[in-house]
C-alpha cells in the first residue's frame, strides 16, 4: 500500500498556523504597569483646565500661550491625537519659551485631564 503524502500537507499546514496563532493570542497585554505610569501628576505635569479642555474637544493641531502652571508665558503647539501602546489618548507637544525649546508627549489620564510629560527619545 502506497502512503500519499501529499494529501497530509496541508493538513500539517494547518495545524501548525493554528498552533501558532494560539500561541500569539495566549500572551494577554500587561496593562496594569503601562496604565498607571502617567495617573501620578508626581511623574508629569498636570495641565491647566482649560488646556486640558481644549485637548479633550479638538481634533486638530493646538497652539496657544500657556497663561497659567508652570509653563506660564511658553508657547505650546500639540500635535493631532494618536492612541499610545498603553491605550491612552495622546499628543506630541512642543513647548516654546525664552529660547528653549522642549518636545513632551501630553496624555488624557481621566476625561479631562491631561498630564504632560518629558518626551525621551
Amino acid at each position: 500500500m502506497k502512503l500519499n503524502t501529499y494529501g497530509m500537507f496541508p493538513a500539517v499546514v494547518a495545524i501548525i498556523f493554528v498552533s501558532f496563532l494560539t500561541a500569539c493570542s495566549t500572551q494577554t497585554m500587561q496593562l496594569s504597569g503601562a496604565n498607571n505610569h502617567l495617573s501620578s501628576p508626581k511623574e508629569g505635569s498636570v495641565l491647566p483646565v482649560d488646556v486640558s479642555a481644549l485637548l479633550t474637544d479638538s481634533m486638530r493641531d493646538v497652539s496657544l500661550l500657556l497663561s497659567s502652571g508652570p509653563n506660564q508665558g511658553r508657547n505650546m503647539t500639540a500635535g493631532i491625537p494618536y492612541f499610545a501602546a498603553s491605550g491612552r489618548l495622546c499628543r506630541k507637544v512642543v513647548l516654546i519659551g525664552e529660547g528653549v525649546v522642549d518636545n513632551y508627549i501630553a496624555c488624557k489620564i481621566e476625561s479631562t485631564v491631561w498630564i504632560l510629560r518629558q518626551a525621551v527619545i
